[in-house]
């Protein structure tokens, strides 16, 4: 053993030739800002990075046994160090690299943007792809201690709030100061308008996508992205005569903001006293829709029709509906795929997931009307259109079967005197 070596800057790794070998991991927070001293032996580890490439061999049941005894005694902080004693079926390095990796992503010291990149399953546009089951992941969210999952789900829902603030401020002042109207209407009253826009939006989006692990232009194309957004949502206003676009910005921050109270808050803590356990993300969903439409039904019954019709006041509490369980869903996924520092990926993922979802819906509802049917399955509209002949009814036009092929009458459907 080296006599520079410390306790708080080396692992001691203990083995007994009668036994399996047995690692006792005594990590802390100033290990991980310098090497260890001295020559390298079989008795040191080196703290040197650790790729995913040479840890996902290595992520068995006893590295993710670490994490679970860090739930239990709650030892893992940002800043705090962990004492975990496993035994590992195996001696190789790796198996111990794989701890010390664990434990910079424990304390928040760690940068994965570049191991989610290069060799994490890629993500595309989604994270709602199944892949890897993301349980066997000891650095997704939902696998680390509350404190850490707390800290992430205020980040995200933060993050967000700071933008949908950013976009409900802009369409407030696109839609209601008198100079902006002057200029900018006459060309958001075009019937091109909020088409243009909508697709500026959509390239906005990919762009966000490809630059989300790029610092600090993550943040100025995000930003970019949010005026575009706050635009649109005015052209769609004035296109239809309506404010119910900027009540339903304010709604979602409002939504947004619930969100992050609630699902950063202990379950129980209100009648149990000190919970260990966060609020699931749903039950929580559920509680801020509720909290939610009480100020918008006052707000509603104050000023009815100066600012919306009983139609257009169903519709947004239809979209916050929409949009609190989307939130909800989508963070859930979000928490099983990504790692502690991924908060600002995990707010672009937000809007990426949606479009990928809107784009799937809308692929269905154009195969379902148009008759095209998926591999494996029948074409349901045109059966229900014509259940024997499988035509629709712009086929029933004169001469659309002149050279086609006769009906093939069903036996139901002759007489029983004519049966043979």
């Amino acid at each position: 053993m080296h006599p520079e070596a410390s306790l708080q800057d080396m692992v001691e790794v203990a083995a007994s030739p009668a036994e399996p070998r047995r690692t006792d991991v005594v990590l802390s927070s100033n290990a991980l800002d310098r090497p260890l001293p001295g020559p390298p032996s079989s008795e040191l580890v080196q703290l040197e990075h650790v790729s995913i490439v040479m840890l996902h061999p290595n992520v068995t049941t006893d590295i993710r046994a670490i994490v679970n005894t860090c739930n239990e005694q709650s030892q893992a902080t940002r800043r705090g160090s962990v004492a975990a004693n496993t035994t590992f079926v195996t001696a190789k390095p790796e198996a111990r690299n794989s701890v010390i990796h664990l434990q910079r992503q424990l304390q928040g010291h760690c940068d994965t943007s570049s191991r989610v990149r290069t060799s994490r399953a890629h993500f595309d546009m989604t994270t709602l792809r199944t892949g890897d089951n993301p349980i066997d992941d000891p650095f997704a969210i939902a696998n680390l201690p509350p404190d850490i999952q707390r800290g992430f789900r205020m980040k995200v829902f933060g993050l967000l709030a700071v933008q949908l603030l950013y976009v409900s401020m802009t369409t407030s002042i696109l839609t209601f100061a008198p100079t902006v109207q002057r200029g900018l209407w006459t060309w958001l009253q075009e019937d091109y308008a909020a088409v243009v826009l909508l697709a500026a939006f959509v390239a906005g989006l990919v762009v966000l996508h490809a630059v989300k692990y790029s610092y600090p232009v993550n943040y100025i194309v995000f930003a970019i992205f949010s005026t575009c957004q706050a635009v649109l949502v005015t052209a769609i206003g004035i296109q239809f005569d309506t404010y119910a676009g900027c009540v339903a910005c304010y709604a979602s921050l409002l939504v947004v903001l619930l969100l992050m109270e609630f699902s950063t808050a202990k379950s129980g803590a209100l009648f149990m006293g000190r919970a260990r356990e966060l609020v699931p993300i749903r039950v929580a969903g559920a509680g801020a829709f509720v909290v939610a439409a009480v100020p918008l039904a006052v707000a509603y019954g104050i000023f009815q029709d100066m600012l919306m019709t009983p139609l257009e006041f169903v519709l947004v509490l239809a979209f916050v509906v929409l949009m609190t369980t989307w939130f909800a869903c989508d963070v859930s996924y979000i928490c099983k795929r990504l790692s502690p520092d991924e908060y600002m990926q995990g707010t672009v993922f937000f809007y990426t997931d949606m479009l990928v979802f809107l784009m799937v819906v809308f692929t269905l509802v154009a195969m379902a009307t148009t008759g095209t049917a998926l591999p494996g399955m029948c074409s349901s509209c045109r059966c229900l259109f014509d259940p024997i002949g499988g035509n629709s009814p712009d086929d029933t036009r004169d001469g659309a079967h002149d050279d086609a092929v006769p009906h093939v009458v069903p036996m139901a459907a002759i007489p029983p005197t004519e049966q043979r």
